[in-house]
């Protein structure tokens, strides 16, 4: 999974699609959680709330906190 959200985010870059990279950014942002890789899910669920912000997509920013909260809690309990 982490290797076609990586070329699924190249593809939405290379066609200057900011609000489909969002969303790719949050996907892989689970990806990297469910791997147990923190640091970078952090930094992808970053990534997907400035993108969000940015095109004022309340509904995917708040998805992206949430899913932010739960890794900063895991983090906590390892």
């Amino acid at each position: 999974a982490l290797e076609v959200y990586q070329q699924a985010l190249q593809i939405a870059n290379e066609s200057d699609d900011r609000e489909v990279a969002g969303k790719t950014w949050a996907d892989l942002g689970k990806v990297y959680r469910d791997m147990v890789d923190y640091d970078n899910a952090i930094t992808a669920y970053t990534n997907a709330r400035d993108i969000a912000v940015e095109f004022k997509n309340y509904e995917l920013a708040g998805a992206v906190l949430l899913d932010m909260g739960q890794v900063y809690r895991n983090m906590n309990d390892s």
